[in-house]
């Protein structure tokens, strides 16, 4: 008959070795994660397509929650109540002079909280996309950090810190 106390110390020892195996591959550099690139949320908004990097987003929610603000400026689309607070949603239709499109808007991207609660409208999702870094072209813009080709779409990279700052300038 095998010793019980045998036993427990050997699967004592497997325990702290795979935990300890554990801890180390998280500790180590995720490269193949980064190679592959950051997850951006695709959108379109009059035929322009967008991306936001997936982790500034909070939530998707449907735009027929939204409420007109009228005085929000050309800027601000309206407002919706999201987790017992009011957010701002922003129209990037007039913060870029985009021309107005006959369907309504889908959604709105909802950011992850900074300093104010903003929301992006959207006309249509087009997916999450990884994009590898050396498929980014960087830009300086106030509102987008970076462009990049996804098939025949151009698409900007939004820099959601700046929508959030300043959705009306002036």
């Amino acid at each position: 008959m095998r010793d019980p106390t045998l036993r427990g110390e050997r699967l004592g020892r497997q325990l702290r070795e795979l935990r300890e195996s554990y801890e180390r591959a998280l500790a180590a550099p995720r490269v193949h994660e980064r190679a592959l690139g950051d997850p951006h949320v695709l959108f379109e908004v009059a035929g322009s397509t967008f991306a936001l990097r997936a982790a500034e987003l909070g939530e998707l929610r449907n735009a027929t929650d939204l409420v007109r603000v009228p005085a929000g400026g050309p800027l601000i689309a309206g407002a919706i109540a999201h987790r017992q607070e009011i957010v701002q949603v922003i129209d990037l239709r007039a913060l870029f002079e985009l021309p107005e499109r006959g369907g309504p808007a889908g959604f709105v991207l909802v950011l992850r909280p900074l300093a104010l609660r903003t929301g992006v409208l959207c006309e249509r999702l087009l997916g999450l996309h990884r994009v590898a870094p050396d498929a980014l072209s960087r830009l300086d813009r106030v509102y987008a950090s970076g462009h990049f080709m996804h098939g025949a779409r151009s698409v900007a990279v939004l820099r959601s810190e700046a929508l959030v700052q300043d959705p009306e300038p002036g």
